[in-house]
């Protein structure tokens, strides 16, 4: 092996390291203010600490319509104050605390490992740092399409052109993709190790592995023993399908990472305790569906796909923090669906295109087409399609 591929090794893994340790601080800080401010479980806290991996991002991505120069020190400010927060709080947690906290500490140890696995043998025989995004799109399968540049040029693009990519990928719009990914990367921004690109390959990969730590809360939420929650874990990590969306970082497996966690409070009955406590663990819930659907729009099937599901496990979900649940995903989203009426129109290219079979940039509103669409089938070709579907 040549002096720079070991170089290039070395630059990986620090990159890894690094992005790791930024994106862990806040969500260590957030966790530990939650376990000093209520009595919260196991679970619970790792909701917490899972819904604070995105909102520095989220903030810092709004804060740029402010002004594009706020987002580095913004940035930059976020990690020292949760590094300040946890070195200040560490001292003064209970026994309790600590008891509650330690398993989480096996899933993020577990997510770094692999992050690590994953990029490591993307790039096992070449493409870093130039073909960053061409090897991980064929690595483990077929040459795939440029999805998984989107997140990155919409992110760099603002950071360095100081304006949203209009459009942003072929006849693409910037507003046709939730920008969550895109968000956390610009609040990293200035951790991110050069050339831009590898850096923010390395970032997105650790975030697509976020999933471990949402389907490992999930599994203790249902009380699984922990060696068979290793066995799931460990069978779902060396599947194709986690190495091929885990290196090609479309968000996909983001927004699951987020759902299973507000799976987890809602199958395991975590809306109990005093009032304050089950307010904010609405809040949570709310903040994780809203972070999914910011993720990727594919969140909407699965919460359709929920509702039976809560029917048949006989899982109830207070109304008091339902409303809260729903009041909290609504505010979160409603700056990103001003932001497709207002800055990029229309926005809706995917839902025309998906339920209406639309694919090129149509004027119509998104009822009219499917109206259209269906209105110009026959009952039979309806029934087949469906049929198809299921």
């Amino acid at each position: 092996m040549a002096t720079s591929d070991y170089s290039e090794a070395a630059l990986l893994l620090l990159r890894a390291v690094l992005n790791f340790i930024l994106l862990l601080l806040p969500a260590i800080a957030l966790c530990l203010a939650a376990a000093r401010r209520f009595t919260l479980d196991t679970v619970q806290l790792g909701c917490v600490a899972l819904a604070a991996t995105a909102v520095s991002g989220y903030c810092i991505f709004w804060c740029w319509f402010l002004s594009w120069r706020l987002v580095r020190p913004l940035g930059i400010a976020a990690e020292v104050a949760a590094l300040l927060y946890i070195v200040l709080i560490a001292r003064r947690l209970t026994q309790q605390d600590r008891l509650v906290l330690k398993p989480m500490i096996a899933p993020a140890a577990l997510i770094f490992t692999a992050s690590v696995l994953v990029l490591s043998a993307t790039y096992a025989y070449g493409g870093l740092p130039y073909n960053v995004f061409i090897t991980a799109g064929s690595r483990f399968s077929h040459q795939l399409p440029l999805d998984d540049e989107i997140p990155y040029t919409f992110a760099h693009s603002m950071m360095k052109e100081h304006k949203v990519p209009i459009p942003i990928q072929g006849n693409w719009h910037a507003s046709d993709r939730p920008p969550l990914q895109s968000a956390i990367v610009m609040g990293q921004y200035f951790g991110l190790i050069g050339p831009i690109y590898a850096g923010y390959q390395v970032l997105a990969v650790f975030l697509q592995s976020l999933w471990i730590f949402g389907l490992w809360l999930l599994l203790y939420s249902f009380g699984v023993n922990r060696y068979a929650i290793s066995l799931v874990l460990a069978g779902s990590l060396f599947s194709n399908f986690i190495f091929v969306n885990s290196a090609f970082v479309w968000p996909k497996l983001l927004a699951a990472s987020y759902l299973l966690g507000f799976l987890a409070l809602l199958f395991g009955q975590r809306f109990s305790g005093p009032g304050k406590t089950r307010v904010f663990m609405a809040i949570i819930a709310g903040v994780l569906v809203a972070w999914s659907m910011l993720s990727h729009g594919g969140t909407a099937f699965a919460c359709l796909g929920m509702l039976p599901a809560v029917f048949l496990y006989r899982r109830s979900f207070p109304p008091k923090a339902m409303l809260t649940a729903l009041l909290t995903a609504a505010v979160l989203y409603l700056p990103w669906i001003l932001f497709q009426k207002f800055v990029d129109p229309p926005g809706d290219r995917l839902i025309k295109m998906h339920f209406a079979g639309v694919e090129p940039i149509d004027s119509r509103s998104p009822g009219q087409a499917i109206l259209e669409a269906y209105h110009a089938l026959s009952f039979s070709q309806i029934v087949d399609y469906k049929k198809q579907n299921l």
